[in-house]
């Protein structure tokens, strides 16, 4: 009784772990997009004779970028070993 209780709870972490480390890839893949395709509009001046409105340009948060992308492969590996680990103790390949 007392191996099931702790076969139990030990499969609850390792399932909670797992869905964590699967939220932290799929939030982190997900802000990685959006801040690549952050979008900047310049400081509005008016426009010289023959021109058109300022054009917005397309703006890299690398300091964002590469937190997200750390974010990301830690996720990853959170929920790739924590799901590997279930699958060896079912004996599932």
């Amino acid at each position: 009784m007392n191996e099931e209780k702790t076969d139990f709870w030990r499969n609850l972490f390792f399932y909670i772990v797992s869905f964590i480390g699967l939220m932290i890839f799929i939030f982190s893949i997900v802000s990685v997009i959006s801040s690549f395709f952050s979008v900047g509009y310049p400081v509005y001046k008016p426009p010289l004779p023959g021109t058109s409105e300022p054009v917005p340009y397309i703006h890299v948060d690398v300091r964002s970028l590469i937190n997200n992308g750390t974010g990301a492969v830690v996720g990853f590996f959170m929920w790739f070993f924590t799901w590997r680990t279930i699958q060896k103790e079912r004996n599932i390949t």
